[in-house]
């Protein structure tokens, strides 16, 4: 993400003679010239509208308005007497539409989040007007799915509150807190408002929350930069293409060639004017990659250009970083070789919206490698250091939390797509509230249980390796529930509420519907633990290691709702259930 180590976005580069950015003062706005950084004097009145607007109200939406409709969909396709498993295959389609917005957003950045949320505010309009029809339904639910804003809000919430590591980690953690809140309580009012207003009342409401959602995003500052940096993308890639126009070099007729060696057409003969140093005597003049003519009269001078040019680059991978291309053309200056650095972009461009288009440094590189060579216009590209991927000591803690995220949200979200239809057909309950108010209690108890113990037992590491120290029972406790074994406990709890939903016991499976919302909240705040863990600090790795959640999360949920529906409806009403406890 460009942070530094003290948590603090990175600032963009600047030229080295150019003295340091100032502080910014007052609330961050579209011109600030980094969108979402948090200021250390910005004013606590508008840091508390921020985390207001950006921890509590915009996950509450989002969480009601995914999770409204799965309290009642069932039982109105059932009402309509269309079939469920077109309704999982709807749920897989908006789930692979997920994964690719999750992924077009990570790239895109504000701006895209904010088109797909008006796009999704304006496919509620057929609905308001008939809900007999199953397009306009289904149109309404696969949006509702498919097109949020969850992945930009956590960009949000990084930039302005990531002044400390204390201070981002209550950011995040109440935006998560907030996300379950409103995830939890949605299953209650979808059935309440299902109860008493049916099809219409939920369309209605819909388009309320989702209408608040774009209003956020529209007052949002780093939206409003992201949009700034889109209009003017045109003109930096112009700027760009002339950053690596070939450089004619003219060579004076009263420079006679070295009689010592033919010179190769495009050489430079330094040797009469400039008296080389020892170690470049037996030394080409051309570089290894035959890209540019290295004149100097110390190796260890050219050496220290190059690092500094090469240090001033940075990393492509970094999708939140500025990117500027620094091109270096060989010149000659009356008669003499001379290096000439061109000057380099710095279109002032936010940390949130670079993940929009490709680096000026990436397009230069590109365009010197299709342009065809030319001895005259000789162009050097410094290499980038690739860092755009996971190290290779992270790949399998990887796979086994994608895994982990993979299973229990195929165990959750297939229990969450069936309990309004199944406790309806197999314990006589005809209330949605009720059976909403059965799903919603679990996740709400899970935030409550989360409350608690951040308060009571904070997680410590001073307390872990004491723990470890200990010997004996305590020692042995910590080894087996220390990361990363405390996801092994989530397994097993996930394989016997799964095996408990098919006992035929009202009170059971009750009580194993309300603990599976718990072990689902529980689980979701250990995998992001666990990326913490593994991130070592570093906020890019952490956001690639979300990445690699969020994608497992939406297979999960692809593959969970069709297999529920059509093991429900074609095989039996307990085999999705046995499903869930089979892969736990």
């Amino acid at each position: 993400m460009g942070a530094m180590e003290e948590g603090i976005a990175a600032p963009g580069n600047k030229h080295s003679d150019e003295p340091p950015p100032s502080t910014i003062e007052g609330p961050q706005t579209a011109d600030s010239p980094k969108c979402g950084a948090a200021s250390s004097t910005q004013s606590g009145c508008w840091k508390r509208l921020n985390f207001l607007k950006l921890c509590v109200f915009l996950p509450v939406c989002n969480g009601i308005i995914n999770g409204m409709l799965w309290s009642a969909n069932s039982l109105h396709f059932q009402e309509q007497g269309w079939p469920l498993e077109r309704l999982g295959l709807y749920g897989l389609l908006s789930s692979v539409l997920r994964l690719v917005m999750t992924q077009l957003t990570s790239r895109f950045g504000p701006w895209f989040s904010l088109m797909i949320n008006i796009i999704h505010l304006a496919c509620l309009v057929p609905v308001m007007i008939s809900d007999q029809e199953e397009w306009r339904v289904t149109m309404q639910f696969v949006v509702q799915v498919s097109l949020d804003a969850i992945l930009a809000n956590d960009a949000f919430v990084f930039f302005h509150f990531s002044e400390s590591e204390s201070e981002a980690a209550y950011a995040t953690s109440a935006q998560l807190q907030s996300y379950v809140l409103g995830y939890a309580s949605a299953s209650t009012i979808g059935g309440i408002i299902y109860d008493l207003a049916r099809w219409p009342g939920l369309a209605t409401t819909h388009l309320i929350l989702q209408a608040s959602v774009c209003g956020v995003l529209l007052i949002e500052p780093c939206v409003h930069r992201s949009i700034k940096d889109l209009c003017r993308r045109k003109e930096d890639k112009e700027e760009a293409m002339n950053a690596v126009l070939p450089v004619s070099i003219c060579v004076p007729e009263a420079v006679e060639p070295a009689p010592v060696a033919a010179n190769l057409p495009g050489m430079v003969d330094t040797s009469q004017d400039h008296p080389q140093d020892d170690g470049f005597r037996n030394r080409s003049r051309f570089s290894s990659d035959n890209s540019t003519i290295s004149v100097s009269s110390s190796k260890k001078d050219a050496n220290a250009a190059q690092k500094s040019e090469h240090a001033q680059l940075p990393s492509d991978s970094n999708v939140f970083d500025p990117s500027t291309a620094v091109v270096t053309s060989s010149q000659v200056d009356k008669g003499r070789g001379a290096t000439a650095k061109r000057p380099r972009f710095d279109t002032d461009q936010s940390d949130a919206s670079q993940a929009s288009h490709t680096s000026q440094a990436r397009l230069s590189m590109l365009l010197a490698e299709t342009r065809p060579p030319n001895r005259n216009s000789l162009v050097l590209i410094p290499v980038q250091t690739q860092k755009g991927k996971l190290h290779r000591d992270l790949w399998f803690p990887a796979f086994l939390l994608a895994t982990f995220s993979f299973m229990y949200n195929c165990a959750y979200v297939g229990e969450w797509a069936l309990f309004a239809i199944y406790f309806k057909e197999q314990h006589n309950w005809d209330s949605a509230t009720w059976a909403g108010v059965a799903q919603s209690s679990g996740d709400i108890l899970a935030a409550v249980i989360l409350q608690i113990l951040a308060r009571v037992a904070p997680p410590s590491t001073e307390k872990e390796e004491a723990g470890f120290k200990a010997g004996g029972a305590k020692k042995l406790w910590y080894a087996i529930s220390s990361k990363p074994y405390n996801a092994v406990w989530c397994c097993l709890w996930w394989v016997l509420l799964s095996a408990g939903m098919t006992v035929p016991n009202l009170p059971v499976v009750v009580l194993s519907q309300v603990l599976m919302g718990t072990l689902y909240v529980i689980s979701m705040q250990t995998t992001t633990r666990l990326n913490t863990f593994y991130s070592l600090g570093d906020p890019d790795v952490f956001l690639k290691l979300q990445l690699v959640k969020l994608n497992s999360e939406a297979v999960g949920n692809a593959i969970a709702v069709v297999t529920a529906m059509v093991l429900y409806e074609r095989v039996h009403p307990n085999a999705p259930f046995y499903v869930s406890a089979g892969m736990g």
